[in-house]
């Protein structure tokens, strides 16, 4: 168990740190924000023309990016800042950057939910959206990879 949280800790760091990587090679200014700043992973600065982004980063190995529960009333307040997701292959040899500029990720998780409502099998009746856990399929973020412009920064 703790092995487990260590090794899920790491890819999240390992991913942040990889964002900020890609950031410095394309000129922007990045900083990681303390842990548990609410929202924001990494400050990125564009010290060209002065714009700046807040940047969230989700890390995984897996198929999609978890997000935990919440209520569906709070989808389209709760993701304002634009995201990075980063897929990293279980032998390292792949990295993946999709960048889902603010205010898709929550036409995503509604997507993903109407996806799963319709080919999951799973009990009848659905239980309600904040009784499950969410998540975004790395398929439903191909039009989104290396898209780095949609940080807003140029």
């Amino acid at each position: 168990m703790v092995k487990d949280i260590l090794i899920k800790k790491s890819l999240e760091v390992a991913g942040e740190h990889l964002v900020l990587a890609k950031l410095w090679l394309k000129g922007y200014i990045a900083f990681l924000t303390p842990r548990n700043y609410p929202k924001v992973d990494i400050v990125a600065y564009n010290p060209k023309n002065m714009k700046q982004a807040n940047i969230q980063v989700k890390t995984t190995e897996e198929r999609s990016f978890m997000f935990g529960k919440f209520k569906e009333t709070e989808v389209k307040t709760k993701f304002k800042e634009p995201y990075v997701f980063v897929y990293v292959s279980k032998d390292r040899e792949t990295i993946k950057f999709f960048i889902v500029p603010s205010g898709e990720v929550p036409k995503l998780i509604i997507q993903r939910w109407e996806i799963w409502k319709k080919t999951a099998k799973h009990r009848k009746p659905i239980a309600p959206f904040e009784d499950h856990g969410h998540d975004i399929l790395i398929e439903q973020l191909e039009k989104y990879e290396n898209k780095w412009e949609n940080l807003g920064l140029e």
